[in-house]
């Protein structure tokens, strides 16, 4: 695929347009709309916020191969959705929330939605209710991921952008910064992509030093696995489920749309 195509893939660029009939089929999907937070006890418990673009997919695989007009099955980063639906057993599934960065009603996010609901089955695979699925306009500021997660009461987050943790962290506007404290919850830096056996670089000395005590960069959804089971929050550890999070063979998935859901070969 060209540089462009590959570009056009991250739900938080909004590059892409459509070129032809084929497009039509996400470009006519639903969307939902911006910062649709309705969320039942804030503080009470942990939880999650996981990004979309280059997290749960490959973008910034170098060795990806992208339609450009339409994401596929393939396009899910490497054991993304097997990741989440252990961590959706030990958080809970209301606990667990997609929170993306796209152009309001933009072609970026018909293609995300309909590559989660029509060409993945992403919620039916993982428990993830859609309600937990939230999109904001910005990166930090009132319509930015910090406040999402302060309205969303997280805990935990993962993202491939180190700004991103910075909001959610410490964002003026409004941030969660204080749950991070409470549950002892990690900041998860996620090298794009998930294909590399490296963590992403980052100074930190250009961290806020609270901050970098919830810090935590890692390579992929296995790493990044590990480091939950170690750290995992003492009311999760006592759950009973928390050893889901390690188990190397990939859940079982239950099956919709006519095709079985397979942990992509790494």
């Amino acid at each position: 695929p060209s540089d462009n195509s590959r570009l056009s893939a991250d739900p938080e660029s909004d590059e892409a347009s459509p070129n032809n009939a084929s497009d039509l089929r996400w470009m006519q999907h639903p969307v939902q709309p911006m910062m649709n937070i309705s969320s039942r006890g804030l503080g009470t418990e942990p939880r999650i916020g996981i990004d979309i673009g280059g997290v749960l997919t490959r973008e910034g695989d170098p060795t990806a191969l992208l339609d450009k007009d339409e994401w596929g099955r393939s396009w899910e980063a490497p054991g993304a959705f097997d990741a989440v639906r252990r961590i959706a057993r030990v958080f809970g599934p209301d606990n667990v929330f997609l929170v993306s960065k796209v152009r309001p009603g933009g072609s970026m996010q018909h293609k995300c939605e309909h590559w989660l609901h029509e060409t993945t089955g992403f919620c039916e695979l993982t428990g993830v209710p859609k309600k937990n699925i939230v999109f904001v306009a910005q990166v930090d500021g009132p319509e930015g991921k910090g406040v999402a997660a302060e309205q969303l009461g997280l805990s935990h987050f993962v993202d491939d952008k180190l700004d991103v943790l910075q909001a959610v962290f410490a964002d003026e506007a409004g941030n969660s910064g204080h749950l991070v404290e409470r549950y002892q919850g990690i900041l998860f830096h996620f090298n794009k992509g998930g294909c590399s056996s490296s963590p992403p670089d980052c100074n930190l000395d250009e961290m806020q030093p609270m901050m970098r005590r919830f810090y935590s960069a890692v390579a992929n959804w296995s790493e990044l696995l590990d480091v939950l089971h170690k750290r995992l929050p003492a009311v999760l550890s006592r759950s009973g489920v928390a050893d889901v999070l390690t188990q190397h063979a990939p859940m079982p998935m239950r099956k919709t749309m006519g095709w079985q859901h397979k942990e992509p070969v790494a």
